[in-house]
This record gives C-alpha cells, structure tokens and sequence, in this order.
C-alpha cells in the first residue's frame, strides 16, 4: 500500500462503503482508492495528487475494479448535502454509537443497534446504513 504518512486506514471508508458511495453516485476527487483483484480482495492506495472518477480503472482480466476511497468526513459531508442525512456518533459506558437524523423536519431516522470499540466504526458503519435512504 502506497501512503502519505500521516494517513491511517481508519481515515477512510471501508471497501464495502466505497462501492455502495459509488453505485449511489459519489463521484467527488479522493486522495485514495480500493483496487480490487479478480478474486474480490481489496486494496486501499493513497496517493499525494486526487483521484478521480473518471480516470478509475475498469478491466475484466486479473485487475478487476477500482472504487473512489473518501475520507470518513468527506462522506459524512456528502451524505448530509446530498441526502439531507445527518449523521451523529455518540458515546456512552457501553462505547460508540450512531444516531441518523432527517435535517428537514429533524426527526431520528434510524440509530444503531449495540455499539462498537471505536468512533470511526460507528461513523462508517452510520454511513453505510445512511446510503439505504438515498
């Protein structure tokens, strides 16, 4: 894997977020991308310039697919601005946790069944079930 540095894994979307990011129309520049190979498995690359949907590789034989890898807060901000989805991570004594509320009327859309170990779990894991509403 190809990084900056200061870049972390936990800075980004999972695998399985980036595709669903993308089949709903994500198309924003990204310092990163997830390759994948012809058996399914994935690659995470960060790259110094951005990567952009256009120039994303898709061949058929060996090197299958490649997928834009946002930033969990660049998908966050996209979720808010595009499906008026706000995502809130929360913690308690059991650990973190996601709220997802509509931003016109206010209302909880859907929270998080049990918790999980870390912010950026909860935060990805919003995102994923904030994409089932767009």
């Amino acid at each position: 894997m190809s990084t900056e540095r200061n870049m972390k894994n936990e800075n980004f979307v999972t695998f399985e977020v980036a595709k669903i990011l993308q089949d709903k129309g994500y198309r924003e520049d990204c310092h990163a991308s997830y390759r994948t190979d012809e058996t399914g498995r994935s690659e995470l690359t960060v790259v110094f310039g951005v990567r952009e949907f256009r120039y994303l590789s898709r061949h058929v034989d060996g090197f299958q697919y490649e997928y834009l890898a946002p930033t969990l807060y660049a998908a966050q901000k996209w979720v808010r601005t595009k499906g008026k989805i706000h995502i809130v991570v929360e913690l308690n004594k059991h650990g973190w946790y996601y709220r997802l509320y509509d931003m016109e009327d206010l209302s909880l859309i859907s929270q998080m069944d049990g918790y999980t170990d870390t912010f950026e779990k909860a935060l990805n894991d919003g995102i994923k079930e904030s994409l089932t509403y767009l």
